[in-house]
């Protein structure tokens, strides 16, 4: 997107800032999503580096055998 790296405002983790057990990349993400929601945007690209889309594809579930 066209002039992303040059206005996109830093993430802080907003209103989910510390408040978030045990969170993982996904929550991360969501923190991410509504940090711009909560700035009157709309959420629609988000560059994710491979190591940490790896990491999200091996988050568990919590339910399945180790």
């Amino acid at each position: 997107p066209k002039g992303i790296e040059h206005y996109a405002t830093p993430f802080t983790g907003g209103s989910l800032a510390a408040s978030v057990d045990h969170a993982n990349e996904l929550d991360v993400i969501e923190a991410i999503a509504l940090q711009v929601k909560e700035a009157h945007g709309i959420p629609n690209t988000l560059f994710v580096h491979p190591s940490t889309m790896s990491a999200i594809k091996l988050i568990k579930d919590g339910s399945s055998p180790v």
